[in-house]
Formats: structure tokens, C-alpha cells, sequence
């Protein structure tokens, strides 16, 4: 399960590598968080940034070809929670705790 903490730097890598989180994209990321660990989702966000490929379908391509050749590691997905709900499970929730760290960090 992904904690509030790992939502914010996956959305945090999201804005930085791959563009703005308006609803569509929140809804999006809001499936991912339930479906994949923080490490495989900064890593395919930064991976399609590299590669120059954005688009969901890239993104969704590179999650999915990390999650099949990790398959060996059963305790990855029991201990990272994987395939578990998230904390923050409504989209409006999740811009929230985003725009709430984007204001933290504009005041400084």
C-alpha cells in the first residue's frame, strides 16, 4: 500500500518528468497507486521521460514488462502492496495532497 509520503514523490516525479496532474491524469495515477509499487512507478515515469514517450500506453508498457520480469520475487508484491488499495484512494484526494506540498514548497 502506498502511504501519503510515496503518493507525493510519485506525483512529484509525475509533474517533473511526464507533465501536469489535471483529473484524467489523477484517475489515472490513482489505478497505478493501487496496482504498483512507488519504486516501479518512478521508475517507468522517469524510463518514458528518458526515452521521449510519454503516453499512458508507453507508461503502461514499461509497468507492466517491470512487473513480469520481477514475477520470481512474491514478497515484493506482499510486502510493497502491490495490488493493495492506497491510502488515498479518491482522485480529488490525491490533487489535494498534491497541491498541498506544491503550496508548502512555493511559500519557501
Amino acid at each position: 500500500m502506498l502511504n501519503s509520503d510515496a503518493v507525493k514523490r510519485v506525483c512529484e516525479v509525475f509533474q517533473s518528468r511526464i507533465g501536469e496532474i489535471n483529473q484524467s491524469a489523477a484517475l489515472r495515477l490513482n489505478s497505478y497507486f493501487e496496482d504498483y509499487t512507488e519504486a516501479d512507478l518512478v521508475y517507468a515515469f522517469e524510463e518514458a521521460a528518458r526515452q521521449g514517450v510519454t503516453s499512458w500506453r508507453y507508461i503502461e508498457s514499461i509497468l507492466e514488462r517491470r512487473v513480469k520480469e520481477d514475477t520470481s520475487n512474491p514478497d515484493k508484491f506482499a510486502s510493497q502492496g502491490v495490488y493493495s488499495n492506497n491510502v488515498l484512494s479518491d482522485p480529488q484526494d490525491i490533487l489535494a495532497a498534491w497541491n498541498k506540498r506544491k503550496t508548502k514548497i512555493s511559500l519557501g
